[in-house]
């Protein structure tokens, strides 16, 4: 078999690599059934991507042939086209997900906000970033307005020679956005710029806030709190060691170890002194017992009689 030379340090089969990346990316967005499986398409659609891009890019380092660097581009631009339109389903499935309650919504503010019973699942949860579903419905939004504006970008960058880069698709949707954003009728315009200033006005008294050490106040009230908590818990183990050890403490002062070896040695002589006197106690007792009952039984009386003692 006669293996083919490499071109400019390139592999000679770069260009057949590059469209079974692309074809595999295709065929598992075309066969995609759940949201799950149009993100994997999306995530290999990226792969392909990066992979034409560094490929076309090496291949322009090493004087390869300008028929290379444009089939590498051709990757590029089909894999960034297939991975356009599995980011603008997502979008779709992401927003139906929402409309079902399945994913809960995000306010102005951040707040997370859902009728349903059982808390929904955030976009983290799903895999995706919040960039991740802003970029999605900008391509969903931007295809909506001017259908076939992302092949069309694409196909511009080609036939200019120039790489079809994302930077140049997020220019060409943002393009789309502003213009229909210009067509809109003047009050919501207006709405449109009352909401933003009141998420300004907001965000600027919120960093209007005073700080107490560097935190709003109740932030600082949590984390006094939490300071308290811990030094009661100190107090109190505090307390039991001194309550334990006090006098042990006191000894030591007085004498050092010496003394309160010479306190526990009283202690213990204090407790065997008790013991055996509670010992000797015990004794006497017995035998006072047993003498009264030998008493007894020569006087006539057994065990099973019972001696009145009330007179």
């Amino acid at each position: 078999m006669i293996r083919t030379k490499a071109v400019s340090g390139l592999p000679a089969n770069v260009d057949a690599n590059l469209p079974a990346l692309v074809k595999r990316a295709a065929d598992q967005l075309a066969s995609a059934t759940s949201a799950a499986e149009v993100l994997e398409a999306c995530d290999m659609a990226s792969v392909a991507y990066d992979a034409s891009k560094k490929a076309a890019r090496l291949a322009k380092a090493k004087g390869a042939h300008d028929e290379l660097i444009a089939k590498a581009h051709r990757a590029q631009a089909d894999a960034l086209l297939i991975e356009s339109e599995a980011k603008r389903r997502l979008a779709d499935e992401y927003d139906a997900a929402q409309e079902r309650g399945e994913i809960g919504r995000r306010g102005d503010y951040g707040a997370v906000t859902s009728g349903a019973e059982v808390t929904p699942a955030t976009a983290a949860d799903a895999g995706l970033t919040h960039k991740d579903i802003h970029e999605a419905r900008a391509i969903r939004d931007a295809e909506k307005v001017d259908p076939g504006v992302v092949e069309r970008t694409l196909e511009k960058r080609l036939d200019a020679g120039q790489e079809p880069t994302k930077a140049a698709l997020r220019e060409a949707i943002q393009k789309v956005r502003d213009e229909t954003r210009e067509s809109l009728p003047q009050a919501i315009k207006d709405m449109e710029a009352a909401k933003q200033k009141a998420i300004a006005d907001r965000k600027a008294s919120k960093d209007a806030t005073p700080l107490y050490n560097g935190l709003p106040a109740d932030d600082r009230i949590a984390e006094l709190e939490e300071a308290v908590r811990v030094l009661e818990a100190e107090a109190e183990t505090l307390r039991a060691e001194n309550k334990l050890y006090g006098e042990m403490k006191v000894q030591y002062e007085q004498g050092g170890f010496e003394k309160v070896i010479a306190g526990k040695d009283e202690e213990i002589r204090a407790l065997l002194t008790r013991v055996e006197s509670e010992s000797q106690e015990k004794v006497r007792n017995l035998r006072a017992a047993d003498r009264w009952r030998k008493r007894a039984i020569e006087l006539g009386y057994t065990d099973r009689e019972i001696i009145e003692i009330n007179g």
